[in-house]
This record gives structure tokens, C-alpha cells and sequence, in this order.
């Protein structure tokens, strides 16, 4: 495969991958603005507090949405899988390559799914907590702010990996011209 060939097809890679992160923002645009502001902006350990007293249903509603992004996280993991190997077929630089598909499997087979299992452990306990009544909600409120920090961790290490994951692209792409 020449030179054009391979820049072409690393463009519409990335075009795709663009298009495919651009549908979703816009998706969510609106949710990922509110969660962004509390988050990031102002929220004190009182306000934590206030949010951990929230009616259950909310925390429930919160879970699912986790398992939503999950099922999303794992699609696009599925993509980077399929663009790095298509990179890995028309580029020489194995070894930044195989560190790029290290982290992308450690993301993928070890804590998105841990993460998966404990959302769907907490649903699993929130169904006893609503049949039985024999729980304290406390108990599922303190799994839930920690959940709600690994969460947001995993996002974080996403983000890091797909800015990681371009730059090294880009190196490639600029490399090959």
C-alpha cells in the first residue's frame, strides 16, 4: 500500500470515529453539560451529601444510565480494536502500537468489565433493598458514591487513552507524508 493509500485510509478512520463521537455529543450533549457542572464545578462534600439523599429512584436512574455509557464504552473500544489493527497492517512502529493495544485491552477486559459487574451487582442490591426492605439505604448510597467516583475515573482514563491514542495516530499520519 503506497504512501496515499495509507493516509487516506487513516483519514476516513479517524473521519468515522469523529462522526461516531459527534452523534453521540449531540446526543447527550445536554446530560454530559449538567453532569460536567456539578462534578466539576461545584461539587463541595455538602452538596455530595445532598445528592447521596436524593430519592432512590434517582440513584437507580443514574445506574442505568452507567450501564448505558458501558455498553457504548464497549462499541467504542470495539472501534479502537478494529483501527488499530487496520494501523498495525500499513505502519512499522509495532512497538508504540502494541503499547497503544495493551492499554486498550486493560481498559476493556479488566475494568470495564469489573465496572460493569459492580453497576450491575449495586442494581442487584438495590432489587433486594426495594423487595425485602430489610436493608439499609445507607449501605447502597455509600456504594453508590463510590461507584459514582470509579465511574468517573474510568471516564477520565478513556479520555486519556483517546488523546493518546490520536497523538500517536497523528505521529504516524505525519510520518507518512
Amino acid at each position: 500500500m503506497d504512501a496515499f493509500a495509507e493516509n487516506r485510509l487513516l483519514s476516513v478512520l479517524l473521519l468515522s470515529h469523529r462522526k461516531l463521537r459527534w452523534v453521540w455529543n449531540r446526543v447527550n450533549i445536554k446530560r454530559e453539560l449538567q453532569i460536567n457542572f456539578v462534578m466539576e464545578q461545584s461539587l463541595t462534600p455538602a452538596k455530595w451529601e445532598f445528592l447521596l439523599e436524593a430519592p432512590i429512584g434517582i440513584l437507580h436512574g443514574e445506574s442505568i444510565e452507567w450501564l448505558g455509557e458501558i455498553a457504548f464504552f464497549r462499541k467504542e473500544i470495539a472501534f479502537f480494536f478494529m483501527l488499530l489493527e487496520k494501523i498495525i497492517d500499513i505502519n512499522s512502529q509495532h512497538k508504540t502500537l502494541l503499547s497503544i493495544e495493551n492499554q486498550l485491552i486493560d481498559l476493556s477486559s479488566k475494568k470495564l468489565d469489573e465496572l460493569n459487574m459492580d453497576v450491575q451487582r449495586h442494581e442487584e442490591f438495590l432489587a433486594v433493598i426495594i423487595k425485602t426492605r430489610r436493608h439499609d439505604e445507607s449501605i447502597y448510597r455509600s456504594k453508590h458514591n463510590n461507584l459514582s467516583k470509579k465511574f468517573r475515573e474510568f471516564e477520565k482514563e478513556m479520555k486519556t487513552f483517546k488523546r493518546n491514542f490520536f497523538q500517536v495516530v497523528e505521529k504516524i499520519n505525519n510520518n507518512c507524508t
